[in-house]
């Protein structure tokens, strides 16, 4: 015959039908008092390979601020946006996805960031008292009220006459 040989092997192959996991989703500042950089990051991982992160800001009307916008490998597995933030006072939510080289699209991760730049207002008004003077004596009722879109820092020192602080 001519020579021919017959041989026999396996052939391993893997199916992929899952996304890449997005964990370690951080903003570098949550609380902004106005416009600002801020720079997001995730990390990214899949048993093949990650292609693309991406990144999507909802303002605080849930409109799209931001669409579809790729993220910078940074390093390892971690990827990095840097985003400068506009004047629209509120909450926005990140959402990072992403997918693989087989086109297996990952479950969005969630975080988010507020933006206050209107000043709180208040007003404390003081009752049963005479003339602006609070004797030992006297019962005094202060109330104060604060008004703020985003409620949170805020606090009230009370001082002696001295000026020390009362604690």
């Amino acid at each position: 015959t001519s020579n021919n040989a017959n041989t026999t092997g396996d052939i391993l192959y893997t199916v992929d039908t899952t996304g890449p996991t997005m964990t370690n989703v951080t903003i570098n500042q949550t609380y902004l008092g106005g416009v600002r950089n801020i720079n997001i990051s995730a990390s990214a991982t899949d048993i093949n390979n990650v292609t693309t992160v991406l990144l999507e800001i909802l303002n605080p009307d849930n409109v799209l601020n931001i669409t579809n916008r790729t993220m910078t490998l940074q390093f390892g597995q971690t990827y990095s946006f840097n985003y400068h933030s506009n004047t629209t006072n509120g909450n926005f939510t990140v959402l990072i996805g992403g997918n693989d080289t087989f086109g297996n699209n990952a479950t969005r991760s969630r975080t988010s960031f507020v933006i206050d730049i209107i000043n709180p207002t208040s007003t404390i008004t003081r009752t049963n008292s005479m003339a602006g003077i609070i004797r030992a004596i006297n019962a005094t009722t202060i109330t104060i009220n604060h008004n703020d879109t985003n409620p949170a820092n805020w606090s009230l020192l009370v001082f002696y006459p001295n000026l020390t602080l009362r604690t």
